[in-house]
This record gives C-alpha cells, sequence and structure tokens, in this order.
C-alpha cells in the first residue's frame, strides 16, 4: 500500500489478537479505522439479507467517503481505502500528497458504483494486486470466502463500510476515542452468529507503534499468566 500513498512512517496497520480489553490497550492509538475479516458463511450471509431491509440512507452523513466493490477479490484494499480517505479528512498526513490516494479522494463527489468502476479501471490497483499475488506461494482463488470490512467514526457515528452492501451501515453515536471499543462490539456481533467458526482477524490502523518498556512488560506478564493457568490445567 506504500506504492499507493499511505504514509507507513508515522502510521501502520496493527494486529488486535482478541476483542477484550487488555488487548485494546495494546493498540497504539488513536485508532483511525478498524479492518475486520471474516468467513462469509451462511449465517452471515442470511444476516445481511435480512439487515438489508432495515438499512435507510439518510441516517448516514453525506461526509463519508464510500465506494461499491466491483472489481473480484479486492474487498481487502476497498477496506483500507474506507479507512485512509474517511481519516484523510481529521488526520491529513495519513495520506501523502500528490499520491494515487490523494487523487482518489477528489471522486468523493460521485456515486460509490462510479467511484468503484473506476477503481476497478484503475491500473495502479491492478499492479498493486498483481505484485501481492506474485509473492504469494499459491495460485488465486477465482472464489474467496473470506471478506474484508471497515469500521470508522464519522459526523459522531459509527460506521460499518462494506463494499459488497447496499449503502454503509450506521452503529449509532460513537465518538473518536470510542472507535476500537464500539468496532468490537459490533465484531462480537459476527462471532455470536457463527460461534464454531474462528477465521477471524482484525487490524487497527492507526499510529506507528514504539514500543515502550511498558508495553512490552505488559505482553510478557499476560504470556507468562496464561502459561502459567495452562500449567495449573495439567495438574
Amino acid at each position: 500500500m506504500l506504492d499507493l500513498g499511505f504514509n507507513t512512517e508515522r502510521y501502520a496497520v496493527q494486529d488486535l489478537i482478541s476483542t477484550e480489553d487488555w488487548a485494546q490497550e495494546m493498540i497504539v492509538g488513536p485508532s483511525q479505522g478498524v479492518i475486520f475479516l471474516f468467513q462469509e458463511t451462511e449465517p452471515q450471509r442470511t444476516f445481511a439479507t435480512a439487515e438489508k431491509a432495515t438499512l435507510n440512507a439518510a441516517n448516514n452523513t453525506p461526509n463519508l467517503f464510500y465506494m461499491k466493490q466491483l472489481a473480484h477479490n479486492a474487498c481487502g484494499t476497498i477496506a483500507l481505502f474506507h479507512v485512509l480517505l474517511n481519516a484523510v479528512d481529521t488526520v491529513p498526513d495519513i495520506i501523502k500528497e500528490g499520491s494515487y490516494l490523494a487523487e482518489f479522494k477528489a471522486k468523493q463527489n460521485k456515486s460509490p458504483n462510479e467511484i468503484g468502476e473506476e477503481f476497478k479501471a484503475s491500473k495502479n490497483v491492478e499492479e498493486i494486486h498483481k505484485d501481492a499475488s506474485n509473492e504469494g506461494q499459491s495460485e488465486a482463488a477465482e472464489r474467496v470466502d473470506s471478506h474484508f470490512i471497515a469500521f470508522i467514526v464519522k459526523d459522531g457515528s459509527l460506521y460499518e463500510l462494506d463494499g459488497c452492501k447496499v449503502m454503509p451501515v450506521n452503529h449509532g453515536p460513537c465518538a473518536p476515542d470510542e472507535l476500537l471499543s464500539h468496532s468490537c462490539t459490533e465484531i462480537k456481533k459476527f462471532m455470536e452468529r457463527d460461534p464454531t467458526n474462528i477465521n477471524f482477524s482484525i487490524m487497527v490502523v492507526g499510529n506507528r507503534p514504539e514500543w515502550s518498556v511498558a508495553k512490552a512488560s505488559m505482553l510478557l506478564l499476560i504470556t507468562v499468566e496464561y502459561q502459567s493457568e495452562l500449567e495449573l490445567r495439567a495438574v
């Protein structure tokens, strides 16, 4: 994503290893967006179909950057675009001036479908995908069941941005410093809908981590406590 203009000198994508409070506390904030990877299983698809009838565009701010996913297997890139191109309104240096991302932001006044079409036709994005595919050791699948979505805060509300849905989903009031905790609340609902599936992953876009002794000590303490618990159970 560096080639498209994401400022990785100051910002980074961090892994969130759990939705619990102790894991959230390990993320270097402030958080600008959350990216969630899950499998589109039957329970998830059934919920999405029922949810569609409840969505109302009048509930959404007009200041969102939102695009439809029309490009094949591009949901991860689109989720990151959704985070970065909404975050740039409050943290302008998250993308580099004159970059492809900066130019793409100017398309915000177009419809989600029009933006999606331009994304699909972009040679820049095509090359990024091609390079990423070439780095892998297995052939790219024609169809994948895994799907990326984004959570961001805009104009006082938490939004779920999924390019495969008919519109953004407004999850209610949320302050910028509540983004991570409120996103985890919504992510837990995904997990509860399909409790036997453990194929989930959560990433947070925020400041580049600079590990302090305190954070390293916290991680060590959690690891030791977990190991001790396992040893006690084995007795």
